[in-house]
């Protein structure tokens, strides 16, 4: 792994808590977030284009790793606007000074810059044409660092990200399974459930060959390998959790279509996204999704 610095911004998410983890505290890495109560995190405020711009002048890293984002995509039909900050303008600043400093710099994005139409997975050239606001934004800012950082900018489209903390469709289905004997869950939504720990794992993996000057800029997607519903992974997060004796209430799991739990935020039905391109550079697969699932809930602590 090269020892240039690195710059990691938005270390309280979910993708940001899995690279702090793989990258540990390295003396030569750095962190960022808008919450920096930790002594050894730097303030860093995404809706404030200038303060970043500033942050990176200032720090210089030769790599910029961006976890932070938008992400409640019902309420950005509301909050267009700070989710353009966010999502968009920030990225766009980012990738501005990235070039100014001949940085590399690497940003996360998703699936839902595509309108989810056909049964085909989505490829990195397929037409983009977001379906909400949320992937309004985030297709803007993977614009932004193509235009900007055409020869160091790197997009990873990722898509259901989720850990074993915080709020998100994993600890939600088993707190409800815990509660609930009878649930319904959407089955026509299809995509590939995929871990943080893979999203971190992978990203350094092509950090390597970004450095051996192996891997082109551009936008790749990063997901685990397969495809589910949302009512199929369910079905396996509780499969899972029987099998690790977590309690659990749930005997009813009944299928349903998006049109029955209608969101402010339409949803793309075909989230598969084709793994070619990253995997052919990397030399290796991607983790199928359930295995992914398997190896995260066996570090549960509960």
């Amino acid at each position: 792994m090269t020892v240039d610095k690195i710059l990691v911004i938005g270390t309280s998410g979910q993708v940001g808590r899995s690279i702090c983890g793989q990258l540990g505290t390295r003396p030569n890495v750095v962190y960022a977030d808008h919450n920096a109560s930790a002594s050894n995190v730097k303030a860093c405020d995404l809706a404030d284009t200038t303060a970043l711009s500033a942050l990176i002048l200032s720090e210089r890293p030769k790599i910029i790793i961006n976890c932070a984002a938008y992400t409640a995509v019902d309420l950005a039909e509301k909050e267009f606007d700070l989710a353009m900050k966010i999502n968009g303008l920030a990225v766009e600043a980012l990738a501005k000074a990235a070039q100014e400093i001949s940085a590399v710099l690497i940003h996360y994005s998703t699936d839902y810059v595509f309108d989810g139409s056909g049964s085909l997975p989505w490829k990195e050239s397929d037409k983009t044409s977001p379906v909400n606001a949320y992937g309004r934004t985030k297709l803007f800012g993977d614009e932004a660092v193509t235009k900007h950082c055409p020869n160091s900018g790197y997009v990873f489209r990722t898509q259901w990200v989720y850990d074993n903390d915080g709020k998100n469709f994993l600890n939600t289905m088993l707190r409800f399974g815990a509660e609930r004997e009878d649930m319904s869950v959407v089955g026509d939504q299809i995509g590939a459930p995929t871990t943080s720990l893979v999203i971190a794992e992978f990203t350094l993996k092509a950090l390597v060959k970004i450095a051996a000057g192996q891997m082109p800029a551009g936008i790749y997607n990063l997901v685990c390998r397969g495809e589910v519903s949302w009512h199929g992974f369910a079905e396996e997060i509780f499969k899972t959790a029987r099998e690790r004796g977590l309690p659990l209430k749930i005997r009813n799991l009944k299928k349903i279509e998006s049109k029955d739990f209608p969101t402010p935020a339409a949803r793309p039905k075909n989230s598969r996204l084709n793994l070619e391109k990253l995997e052919r550079v990397l030399g290796e697969n991607l983790p199928t999704w359930d295995a992914a699932l398997t190896h995260l809930m066996s570090l549960r602590k509960n």
